[in-house]
């Protein structure tokens, strides 16, 4: 404790302050309190000029970081409150050191950037081994005169590259604990049109998302979803040349709580085949999406078009989990 005039010099230090400081008893009385402290920072402050304000308002607190300086010229991080004694024109400053206090932030700063930059390793890791694993079903399908056997590795490679693209975005992410779901949306979507020559073939694909942030344990099932959905209409929905367009969108769930989601993709493609049940997976890609829908406890509806010119409307209402943060 540092008792200080209206002249910013100090009158009196208790035993602690002293040694605090460095100093012998009673040898601090005179020295101006921009000697003992000081501001480090763009908007730093001399410590008169708020210790003369300490009368009007009770405190020191500022924007810059706050240093002691010994008398020895070696220096702490400090923090400091001032106390006006308004009946004697004085000033109490309450000092303390925080080298322990910054040290443990400090710390816990070096840990977040370690495991900052092992999760960034490990999501290109990841992404590095399902891209090895696509260069290897594209490798194995050169070899194979089965058309469908063939297809079937090229399926199960846009599966993979569908999980590979999420932990490509999670790699680039601010937070690498969720990834922009609209911008995930329309990239997966790019790359399934292209895989399928779809503006080759006339076949235009639309995305619109609403801005969502989503972690890994949704990010995973949903793309897997999504890309069943739209490799079905792309494949199935238009033979012989047809023209059309398919619409992916995303939604806030009218009438639901928050972060409850509508995801739709719609085309004006030839329509469900006669005979269809759609309480029955007649196909892997409609399986998965039912293991996938209950993966996410969503609820999924696929029908014909409402629209006059026929096609599907496949729906998946789903919810976003509060987000934890990347700890």
């Amino acid at each position: 404790m540092l008792l200080v005039g209206l002249d910013c010099r100090v009158t009196r230090a208790n035993a602690q302050g002293e040694q605090l400081f460095g100093y012998a008893q009673g040898a601090m009385a005179g020295i101006a309190i921009d000697d003992l402290l000081y501001e480090t920072g763009p908007q730093a402050q001399p410590l008169c000029e708020r210790v003369r304000a300490a009368p009007l308002r009770r405190g020191v607190d500022g924007t810059a970081q706050l240093h002691g300086r010994r008398r020895d010229g070696s220096s702490f991080p400090a923090d400091a409150m001032a106390s006006p004694l308004r009946e004697r024109a004085l000033v109490i400053v309450t000092v303390r050191d925080m080298t322990a206090s910054w040290e443990q932030d400090e710390a816990l700063r070096r840990t977040l950037e370690d495991k900052s930059t092992l999760l960034k390793e490990l999501y290109h890791r990841v992404k590095n081994n399902l891209q090895l694993i696509i260069s290897m079903f594209n490798l194995q399908t050169r070899g194979l005169r089965d058309s469908e056997a063939r297809q079937a590795l090229l399926e199960a490679a846009g599966r993979v590259r569908t999980m590979a693209l999420v932990h490509e975005r999670l790699y680039q992410s601010r937070t690498l604990s969720s990834i922009a779901l609209d911008a995930y949306i329309a990239e997966l979507c790019e790359q399934l049109a292209g895989a399928a020559s779809a503006a080759q073939r006339g076949i235009a694909v639309r995305v619109e998302a609403a801005p969502v942030e989503i972690g890994l344990d949704v990010a995973v099932p949903l793309g897997l979803l999504l890309n069943e959905l739209v490799s079905n209409s792309l494949k199935h929905g238009f033979p012989e040349g047809r023209h059309g367009r398919i619409l992916v969108c995303l939604v806030s769930e009218p009438g639901a709580g928050a972060g409850t989601m509508r995801l739709t993709v719609a085309d004006d493609g030839v329509g469900l085949p006669p005979g269809f049940d759609r309480t029955f997976s007649h196909t892997l890609g409609l399986r998965l999406v039912s293991a996938l829908s209950g993966q996410l406890r969503a609820r999924f509806t696929i029908d014909p078009s409402p629209d006059e010119g026929g096609g599907v409307l496949a729906t998946l209402v789903f919810s976003i989990p509060a987000h934890r943060g990347s700890s």
